[in-house]
């Protein structure tokens, strides 16, 4: 199957929009349709282009074979899921300061590589709130980011974030430019929403 990548330019007005990491998983495709069919807002996906990711092949086909269902089903929606914004990790430029930040961090906590390039992108590409879907249970590597999280509520979403007052932290350098939405929700609470999307 050929799967067309296209990288598209950034909506200038990003204020109109929903920013969401998008892989074509479970967690990230329930927050697409969520965003699309309970909140009707419109949704920038984003996507990073790994050479090496195992699953890169799988994620693109399921990412395509969902927007054409979007499109199928929900017709009159499908306007408001905007072109993919694709970027290659080769091309993502690390920011010093996140690496300092993520490599204290990590003398105390595990922390995956991808919050590297994740949150030198976001830097680099100045991107605000973008919405990461990591749900409740799933990541214990996210426990000791708790009690730094807010929840808010803003134009009827709401997410988890960096509390502005640690904004001197490590960890506020590092995730400040996103959103959470999903922590406080599994994956069991995700099949009975989606039962009523």
């Amino acid at each position: 199957m050929h799967i067309e990548i296209k990288h598209s330019g950034l909506d200038p007005d990003q204020n109109e929009v929903v920013h969401l990491l998008w892989t074509g998983g479970w967690d990230s495709s329930f927050r697409l349709l969520q965003l699309l069919t309970m909140y009707r807002l419109k949704v920038q996906p984003y996507y990073i282009i790994d050479p090496d990711r195992e699953n890169l092949f799988y994620e693109l086909r399921s990412m395509q074979t969902i927007r054409k269902n979007i499109s199928d089903t929900f017709s009159n929606l499908s306007e408001n899921l905007l072109p993919t914004f694709f970027v290659d990790l080769q091309n993502i430029p690390l920011d010093n300061e996140i690496i300092k930040s993520l490599n204290r961090i990590r003398e105390a906590n595990p922390l995956g590589e991808q919050y590297d390039w994740l949150s030198s992108f976001v830097s680099a590409y100045n991107i605000k709130d973008l919405e990461i879907s990591l749900e409740k249970g799933g990541h214990g590597i996210f426990n000791f980011l708790r009690k730094k999280f807010i929840y808010i509520q803003e134009n009827g979403l709401g997410f988890f974030r960096l509390d502005p007052k640690c904004k001197d932290s490590d960890e506020y350098r590092v995730f400040h430019n996103f959103r959470f939405p999903l922590m406080e929700t599994t994956k069991l609470d995700m099949e009975r929403i989606s039962s009523i999307l």
